[in-house]
């Protein structure tokens, strides 16, 4: 992918490993990996809900994320596709701070009106975080606490969760069982199955298990 984008100015490649930097280092070195590594990023990972590997995202020029997989095919797609709806002028990326906060709040309040309480929760706790002194940070850990004090909320954020974590891992298998490598794919499907035996995904997993 690096390779194919080199010289587009408009293309940025940058990957992120939840292992150490002594790991990290003389293996980019080795390989001579001609993009940035970011290392240590287990943090970013728990954020970003990313439990399959490798987890591709891909953004646009604003920021958004147009693109969430495992494919190499499918991402380069969606950045050719996000290529074509280039601005005529480039979309100006505001500076985290006080503006930023409040963007960030709002895309969390929508997200808590819609009802889908797992993405607002995880969006509320990284500005409580983040903004913790500030008017934003306290809105957002008042709205933390609110869906966590309710059971009907939580609920919804378990299932939110499961669905994540399904799905993740359900697509990982397929790319490790379509590689042949059956038996990492098998421990995908069977941790769907454990976790969350009585689901659809289960269900789902029970049935490409016994097909491998």
């Amino acid at each position: 992918m690096q390779n194919k984008y080199a010289d587009d100015k408009d293309f940025l490649l940058v990957a992120l490993s939840d292992e150490p930097v002594e790991t990290v280092k003389p293996f980019a070195k080795k390989n001579k990996i001609n993009y940035i590594v970011g290392m240590d990023a287990k943090s970013t990972f728990k954020d970003f809900g990313i439990r399959g590997y490798p987890t591709i995202f891909v953004l646009d020029r604003a920021g958004e994320i147009v693109y969430k997989g495992h494919s190499a095919e499918e991402a380069e797609d969606a950045i050719d596709e996000a290529k074509k709806a280039k601005p005529e002028k480039p979309v100006a990326i505001e500076p985290l701070g006080s503006g930023a906060a409040k963007t960030a709040l709002a895309k969390a309040d929508d997200l808590f009106k819609k009802k889908e309480y797992a993405k607002a929760l995880k969006e509320y706790e990284k500005l409580a975080k983040v903004y913790k002194d500030t008017d934003v940070g306290k809105k957002a850990k008042a709205q933390v606490a609110k869906i966590k004090g309710d059971k009907a909320m939580m609920a919804s954020v378990a299932e939110g969760e499961a669905k994540a974590k399904c799905e993740d891992w359900l697509q990982t298998a397929r790319m490790l069982a379509k590689s042949g490598k059956s038996e990492d794919a098998a421990k995908y499907y069977k941790k769907v199955i454990e976790q969350f035996p009585n689901s659809t995904y289960a269900q789902t997993a029970q049935a490409e298990l016994a097909g491998l």
